[in-house]
C-alpha cells in the first residue's frame, strides 16, 4: 500500500490539518457508519450522532479519533483509501490523493530509496547465495585431488615418528573421556537450565505488566463516558432493548411530565420510555433504565446525575 510509506507522525499531522475539511462532506452518516463497523469510533458515539442534526457530527466524530493516537489515525486513513468510499465521497478522494502525492517530497523520497536499496540488497544476497553454491558444486571435482594429495603427504610422514608422538603424548583413558563428555554435557544442560529460569522472570514481569495495562485502558474507558464533551449533555441509556439518550441538563428540572430522553428524534418522559421496552409494570424506571449497566437510582446516588428531591451518598470518588 502506498501509506505504508507514510509514518505515523505524518499521517497524524495530516490528518490534524485536514480534520476541518474532510468534516465538511455530505451526508456522512454512511461514512459514519464505516467508521462504527471498524470501530474507529464507539457505538455510543455513532448512535449519538445519528440522532443528531448538528453540522458539527462529524467534526466530533474525528476530534475523538485523533484522541484515540496515532495508531488509530493510520487506520483511519487506510479505511478511507477504499474503492467504494472515494466513489461515495470525492471529498476524501481529494485528500487522499493530495496525501499520496506528498510522498514526491523530499522526506518520502528518501524513505523510498531506502526501500529500494532494501530489496536490491536482498537480490544482491540471493544472487550470492546462488553463486557460492554453485561454486561449492565445482568444487567436487578438486576435491578428490585435493584427498590424494593429503594421502600422500601422510605417506611420506616418518612412521617411527609418528608412533614416538603417541607415546610421548599420554592419552587419556577411555573412562575419563568419558567422564569428561558426560561433564560436558551436564554443563550444557545446567546453562540452558539457567537461561530458561533467567527468562522466567522477564516474562512474568511482561505478563503482569500487560494485565495492569489492560485494566488500566478499561478503567479509563469506562471514566472517558462521564468526562468526553460529547456526554456533558447527552448520555446513552437503554431498558430491556430499547436504546436512547438522556439529556443530562433536564433531567436536573425534572417534573412527572418533563420530556428528558430522545427515542428516535422524539423527546419523551422516562415512564413512556420504561413503557416502549415493556418494563411498564416495575413502575420504577429509576431502576430499569441503564447507562452502562448502571441504574439511573445508582448514578443519581452517586452524584454523578441530578434531579430534584435527591440526596448524593458519598460512594463515589473521582
Amino acid at each position: 500500500m502506498v501509506l505504508d510509506f507514510l509514518t505515523d507522525e505524518e499521517l497524524y499531522d495530516f490528518f490534524r490539518k485536514n480534520k476541518t475539511k474532510i468534516s465538511t462532506i455530505e451526508e456522512p452518516l454512511m461514512f459514519l457508519r464505516h467508521l462504527k463497523d471498524n470501530r474507529l469510533i464507539t457505538d455510543e458515539l455513532y448512535q449519538k450522532l445519528e440522532n443528531s442534526n448538528d453540522d458539527n457530527d462529524m467534526y466530533h466524530a474525528l476530534e475523538y479519533i485523533q484522541k484515540c493516537g496515532k495508531k488509530k489515525v493510520r487506520k483511519f486513513w487506510e479505511c478511507v483509501d477504499q474503492e467504494h468510499i472515494l466513489q461515495r465521497y470525492p471529498q476524501l478522494s481529494e485528500i487522499t490523493e493530495t496525501l499520496k502525492n506528498s510522498l514526491k517530497s523530499e522526506p518520502n523520497k528518501k524513505t523510498r530509496e531506502r526501500s529500494k536499496d532494501r530489496d536490491a540488497g536482498r537480490e544482491r544476497e540471493v544472487k550470492k547465495r546462488k553463486t557460492e553454491g554453485n561454486s561449492v558444486s565445482n568444487q567436487a571435482g578438486p576435491s578428490s585431488q585435493s584427498t590424494k594429495n593429503q594421502r600422500k603427504k601422510f605417506e611420506h610422514v616418518d612412521k617411527g615418528s609418528l608412533k614416538n608422538a603417541l607415546k610421548n603424548e599420554p592419552s587419556k583413558k577411555p573412562q575419563e573421556r568419558s567422564k569428561d563428555g558426560g561433564t560436558g554435557k551436564e554443563r550444557e544442560i545446567k546453562k540452558k537450565r539457567t537461561e530458561g529460569s533467567n527468562q522466567a522472570g522477564p516474562l512474568s514481569q511482561s505478563t503482569k505488566s500487560k494485565m495492569k495495562t489492560s485494566g488500566h485502558v478499561g478503567r479509563e474507558e469506562e471514566k472517558d463516558l462521564w468526562d468526553m464533551p460529547e456526554h456533558k449533555e447527552w448520555l446513552p441509556v437503554r431498558c430491556g432493548e430499547k436504546e436512547a439518550l438522556l439529556n443530562r441538563e433536564k433531567l436536573r428540572g425534572y417534573n412527572k411530565n418533563r420530556k428528558c430522553i430522545k427515542y428516535r428524534k422524539e423527546m419523551i418522559t422516562p415512564s413512556q420510555f420504561e413503557e416502549m421496552a415493556g418494563k411498564e409494570k416495575s413502575r420504577k424506571w429509576k431502576t430499569s433504565i441503564l447507562c452502562q449497566d448502571k441504574t439511573i437510582q445508582d448514578l443519581l446516588d452517586e452524584g454523578r446525575l441530578e434531579m430534584p428531591g435527591t440526596k448524593r451518598r458519598n460512594t463515589y470518588r473521582e
